[in-house]
């Protein structure tokens, strides 16, 4: 999609971080945005400082783990501007800790987020952008999602299902003209891990104390790269530099991954 000015896009978890980054980097371009979040708080506040830009921009309350929700969503946005162009599948949060350590409540929490979250867009506005011929779909996944680390196994499972889904949707999609991309983005300093909720002290201490240290991007990068894939028709964009290196390791040298997350899951479990 080369030319996205006049083009109607909803991102979903837009209230802030990595998703609000993504709406003003889309206005930029000449989007009419459709801003979605849990907090509709969050969501007036991107939208009246889109407004204030000079972008038309509404914001909608969206559960993305609500499927109702979402379809209702996707027709207030459909009617506002006739059509939606771009979806942008962001919307997640993090659980960390040991297995053992987290319940099942928070296991179907997470998933119905984070998984089905993504499913929910999708099966809401694929008809619509088949009809059409056109439009593009953005899932952001994570870099957990191909980097499988210790007691962060409820968040990688979820984004390593996003990767799978977003990759078997891209062929799917290809033959109505409809494109798809993939954003794993690697450690970014946005709010995800503050606002995660930890099943134990391990989960808690390791996984926020590793995203202070080693993010190499903030969000502002993330989405100009995110634009980018759109605009270029990306089936994958890994966005950040340690995303890219790690992301090329993981494939190259994937038994060096496996030591390293041995190593450090017999250091947590010695604390």
């Amino acid at each position: 999609m080369k030319n996205l000015n006049k083009k109607t896009a909803l991102i979903t978890g837009a209230g802030s971080g990595i998703g609000e980054q993504i709406a003003l980097a889309l206005a930029a371009k000449g989007c009419h945005v459709v801003v979605t979040d849990i907090n509709i708080d969050n969501a007036e506040r991107v939208a009246v400082d889109l407004r204030s830009r000079g972008t038309e921009a509404i914001a909608l309350a969206l559960d993305v783990a609500d499927y109702d929700a979402f379809e209702s969503v996707a027709e207030q946005a459909i009617a506002w501007k006739g059509c939606v162009d771009i979806l942008v599948n962001n919307a997640g949060f993090m659980i960390g800790g040991s297995v053992s350590e987290i319940d099942m409540p928070m296991w179907h929490k997470i998933t119905d987020v984070n998984v089905f979250g993504v499913v929910n867009g999708v099966k809401a506005f694929e008809q619509h952008m088949k009809r059409r011929g056109e439009g593009h779909i953005v899932n952001v996944a994570s870099l957990f999602g191909l980097l499988h680390l210790p007691y962060v196994s409820t968040y990688a499972m979820t984004k390593a299902a996003v990767v799978g889904l977003t990759n078997a949707l891209h062929g799917e999609m290809a033959a109505y003209g409809v494109g798809v991309t993939l954003v794993c983005p690697g450690s970014v300093s946005t709010k995800l891990v503050d606002n995660g909720s930890w099943a134990d002290s391990k989960g808690g201490n390791f996984i926020p104390e590793m995203f202070a240290k080693y993010h190499t991007s903030d969000a502002v990068d993330i989405a100009a790269q995110i634009v980018k894939g759109i605009e270029k028709n990306k089936a994958q964009v890994m966005a950040g530099n340690d995303a890219k290196l790690i992301s090329r390791l993981v494939r190259w040298v994937p038994g060096l991954f496996r030591w390293s997350s041995q190593k450090l899951g017999r250091e947590l479990a010695d604390q």
